[in-house]
């Protein structure tokens, strides 16, 4: 058996991943662009395969750097009943493995509350009580819930004592009954970090944290 040349498996599946043309056939091929992270930083990348008639699924992970150079990779099989659960079994299995990969610094990503795991779905407002929950147990007033829909975002969160923002990234018609409830409504996430950091807004409404902190869930 021989040893594999570490440089060399990673400039054959770099190779693989960005010099090989995606499909030999002459038709129109589109290629995604993959863009990489800030210098200094690592970007992991997630999927899962589902099929319903296997007992086993997969999940799989690839970890590429600010230089679009391989990393690492990863495929593990695990039991899951559906793509969007695999898809959130992805992306906790990759968090942890990355981890485990020593990429720690300045992760982005504290935790999750997904409805496939949970059993419990929006607009039922006990999945908002288990995120304060997972956040540390935080009142509900010192959290605010970000969304696009009244009924399952804004309605449910105030319903227990959370903030709530709502996002019209699509100019729905919806928007001006919105409003006209007393909904703080802004168009974007860039508008609504604006929206945070104002002196003039309080998280919707007069009321706020004895320290001025606010946590917010999308």
């Amino acid at each position: 058996m021989t040893s594999l040349d570490p440089t060399r498996l990673s400039e054959t599946i770099n190779k693989i991943l960005y010099d090989e043309p995606f499909s030999r056939l002459n038709r129109l091929t589109i290629k995604v662009s993959w863009v990489p992270p800030t210098l200094g930083w690592a970007k992991i990348n997630v999927d899962a395969s589902y099929c319903k008639d296997k007992y086993y699924n997969h999940i799989g992970f690839v970890i590429r750097n600010a230089h679009n150079s391989f990393v690492a990779a990863r495929i593990s099989s695990c039991r899951f009943t559906s793509s969007e659960e695999g898809e959130a079994l992805a992306v906790l299995g990759g968090v942890k493995w990355a981890r485990e990969q020593g990429l720690t610094r300045g992760t982005e990503w504290d935790f999750g509350v997904f409805s496939g795991l949970e059993g419990i779905e929006k607009p039922d407002p006990s999945i908002y009580e288990l995120a304060l929950a997972r956040a540390g147990n935080i009142a509900p007033a010192e959290a605010l819930h970000i969304g696009d829909s009244m009924r399952k975002d804004y309605t449910p969160a105030r319903s227990i004592g959370m903030h709530g923002l709502l996002l019209d990234r699509f100019k729905t018609p919806d928007a001006d009954s919105w409003r006209k409830s007393g909904a703080p409504v802004v168009p974007d996430l860039v508008a609504a970090q604006a929206w945070l950091t104002s002196e003039k807004q309080s998280c919707g409404d007069s009321s706020s944290t004895e320290d001025g902190q606010v946590s917010s869930f999308l």
